[in-house]
């Protein structure tokens, strides 16, 4: 089933970065777009013109990708929390350091990544940096497999490297196991790091093609303290997956 990507517009520079990685996304998997963009501060006609200009630099990149839009009122993070539902992947754009911009994206906005019903890319601007490789976070557990499985697809789909990070030689190899079984002809490499996971992650990644983090849908502490830490440091695109 192709994907179906809801993209968070506010024509900032981050949001820009936000659909130009979403339009890459939708041509490469055939997944159509939805823009949507929640009214803050103005009136509705301004935000629908807004909008508009948004789907028009859209169609300058892909004149014949499919793309709906929407305008939402309330609160911005609550209406993408509701609005994620109906897609398996949201994509907002954010400054190099995790923290969003923008009129309708503040800082809280990394609440997403707990909060949201599908997966979500957190596009910082990518600077013109050449990104070919993909990293994830290893651990003995079903959503460790989880990541280590949409990891290596996205590598190799993207004809990437894929890099494995963990804490531990047994964690590790069993991921590196997992991966030969599963893409035998990906190149990849492990990392085994006596730094806590989250540092370790956005020091393997500063010129990544993407990082693989994620969530049970039933999220402990100790993991949104985690990916809060990868994601106020980032420095390439991270998906967090929503794992059941």
């Amino acid at each position: 089933m192709a994907e179906s990507i809801l993209v968070g517009v506010d024509a900032s520079t981050p949001s820009r970065s936000a659909i130009r990685w979403s339009v890459s996304r939708a041509l490469a998997t055939g997944a159509a777009l939805e823009l949507l963009h929640v009214i803050v501060g103005e009136t509705h006609d301004d935000a629908a013109r807004l909008l508009h200009g948004e789907l028009e630099f859209v169609r300058t990149l892909a004149p014949n990708l499919t793309v709906t839009t929407t305008l939402a009122d309330g609160d911005a993070e609550d209406a993408f929390v509701r609005r994620s539902g109906r897609h398996s992947l949201l994509v907002v754009g954010t400054h190099k350091t995790g923290f969003i911009y923008g009129r309708a994206f503040g800082s809280r906005f990394l609440g997403l990544a707990a909060r949201a019903r599908c997966a979500v890319a957190f596009i910082p601007d990518q600077g013109g940096v050449v990104r070919r490789s993909v990293v994830a976070g290893v651990d003995s557990s079903p959503v460790g497999d989880a990541i280590i499985q949409f990891a290596a697809t996205e590598a190799e789909r993207g004809g990437n490297e894929l890099t494995l990070v963990g804490n531990t030689r047994d964690a590790t190899a069993r991921a590196a196991q997992l991966v030969r079984e599963l893409h035998p002809d990906l190149r990849f490499r492990t990392r085994v790091t006596e730094l806590p996971l989250a540092e370790a992650l956005v020091d393997a990644s500063t010129q990544s093609a993407l990082l693989v983090i994620g969530r049970p849908r039933t999220g402990s502490a100790s993991t949104v303290a985690d990916n809060h830490d990868v994601l106020v440091n980032m420095g390439c695109p991270v998906m967090v997956l929503c794992i059941a």
